[in-house]
């Protein structure tokens, strides 16, 4: 499981759904979709200490610009370690947000052409945040 930590920048809500956003170390904003409102979840509050969550398996590796697409969550990396299986590729990334780790399907590393020191994009949609008070 991926962690980072921020605080909550942003809280847009409408019936019992939220999208917030988080301002993460290095000054990466991501999202997070929930369902919970200030009424319902205390701690969604502008300013609280929060941590982010998301699973290896829910990031999405992209090697240029992400024009056109709408995943919100966009953090741009650098490809420190690959670990290369005949299925699956365990990818270790440098972000300025703290360290990633991303989880591909061997064929996809091998069709992107990842190399180590790679510049990459790591992705995560927004309804796969997961948001943890600290």
């Amino acid at each position: 499981m991926n962690r980072l930590t921020g605080h909550i920048k942003d809280i847009t809500s409408s019936e019992q759904m939220s999208i917030v956003t988080i301002l993460l170390k290095g000054q990466i904003e991501m999202q997070s979709l929930i369902i919970d409102t200030s009424s319902s979840a205390p701690y969604l509050k502008e300013g609280t200490q929060i941590q982010v969550l998301f699973k290896e398996t829910e990031v999405i590796i992209g090697t240029s610009g992400h024009a056109g697409m709408s995943i919100e969550n966009n953090i741009p990396g650098e490809i420190l370690e690959i670990k290369r299986g005949k299925l699956l590729s365990r990818l270790s990334i440098s972000t300025s947000c703290g360290n990633l780790v991303a989880l591909i399907s061997t064929q996809s590393a091998t069709s992107l052409e990842l190399t180590l020191n790679m510049p990459i994009q790591a992705m995560v949609k927004s309804n796969e945040v997961i948001l943890s008070p600290t």
